[in-house]
Formats: structure tokens, sequence, C-alpha cells
């Protein structure tokens, strides 16, 4: 695999996926971890990107890696003692080997237990050609977009995956749009379709709500609570 493809797969820390040695907190374990990008950098701080996102490309590589797994053996769950940046390795990790400091490995075996790693390493680079990685719901991607653009901050590029396409994104919309207000009828509001400035006027009594409605092809995790 030539070096320019390799970089296209893992251009920076923050994207793609990296075998990387990871100290815990404590002092008392090193990770050997094949891991990913888990956090984007955003006007100078390191922003996680979202779990769902994470959880998803985990189980794309570990999936693209059935057959490589077994060379592993068996393999460890991290525990870095750190509720920060140490939470998000632990949630990207495909697989670790650990090594405890009193029991670290001669010279030969950690360059064995390196290569391996980098045969699997090697496999997901080669997988991504033809099969992009997860990336957030397209109606997310979206939203963020205009609400950083409103805000004044960039948000950063999603990566590689799957955009709807505008006949699509219409069909969701409408979709969304029918359950919204069947649910509030249902709750015994009145319901009148606008569009603009917003998707629905409801009333009930002496009440009224003005309601966007943003629908979703994703399972629902990588929208906040609360919005």
């Amino acid at each position: 695999m030539g070096t320019d493809r390799i970089q296209s797969a893992s251009p920076r820390a923050t994207e793609g996926f990296y075998i990387v040695y990871l100290f815990d907190a404590l002092g008392e374990v090193v990770y050997l971890s094949l891991n990913q990008g888990t956090t984007d950098f955003v006007n100078g701080e390191f922003v996680p990107k979202s779990p769902g996102v994470i959880e998803a490309r985990v189980e794309w590589a570990r999936a693209t890696l059935v057959d490589w797994l077994p060379r592993v053996g068996a393999s460890t769950v991290m525990d870095l003692h750190d509720a920060r940046l140490g939470a998000g390795y632990e949630r990207g990790d495909v697989v670790a080997r650990a090594y405890p400091v009193d029991r670290i490995p001669d010279e030969d075996t950690l360059l064995l237990d390196l290569r391996i790693f980098a045969e699997g390493l090697r496999t997901l680079y080669e997988a991504r050609v033809d099969r992009p990685l997860p990336s957030e719901a397209p109606e997310v991607v979206e939203a963020e977009e205009a609400a950083a653009a409103a805000s004044g901050r960039p948000r950063p590029p999603a990566s590689a995956g799957f955009r709807t396409n505008a006949a699509e994104i219409k069909l969701v919309e409408e979709r969304a749009i029918e359950l919204a207000r069947r649910y509030y009828e249902a709750d015994g509001w009145s319901v009148r379709e606008l569009g603009k400035p917003f998707d629905l006027e409801v009333r009930r009594d002496s009440e009224k709500l003005d309601v966007e409605v943003k629908g979703t092809t994703s399972d629902g995790r990588a929208v906040p609570s609360g919005t």
C-alpha cells in the first residue's frame, strides 16, 4: 500500500485508525491498542466525536477484521483510569493487548505483537477504499453545520460516509412531519402545517407552539437529548 494511500486513510491522529501505546494513569499497565481518532480539533480545542459514531466505527473495524482478530488472541478491555481523554481512547479501542509494568515481554515479543497489529491496521486501510467509515447521520451533520454557521464557529468536515440525496431527504422530512402531526393530534392539539417559518403550528386551549420537525435515518443516538 503506497504512502499516499496510507496518509489518506489516516491523515492525522484525529482521523482514521492507528496503533498506539497507552499508559494507564496509575502507571501499572501499558496497552498496545488498535485505536481510532475520537476527537476533532476545533478552534484550538479537542472536541469529542459522537459516541454513536465511535461505537459504529469500532463495530465496522471488528467486522472487517473478523478473520484477523484470532491472531491477537484474548483481547483486553482497557482501563486507563482517566475520565477525560482516556475515556475516549477506551471507547475507540478496536482491540488491545495489556502489558503489566512488572511483566513487560522481551523486545522480540513486543516487536512480533506490533507486527501483528500492523497487519490488522493495513487491513483496515485497504478496506476503507471500498467501504467508507460510518459517519454522523446526514441530518445531524446538516443541523450542526447550520448551528455552527449561525454561531460563527465552523464545524469540522464530516468523515467519509454516505450522505442522503435530496429525494431521500425530502421523504424523511415528510415522514417526520406526518409522525409529529399524529403525535400532537393524539395528545389533543389542533395542528396546522405551515412549511415556513416553522413546519407546524399546534394549538390547545390557550397554548400555541411553533414546531420545527427534523427526521433522522439513524437510530437517534447521535441526536442530543432535549432538542
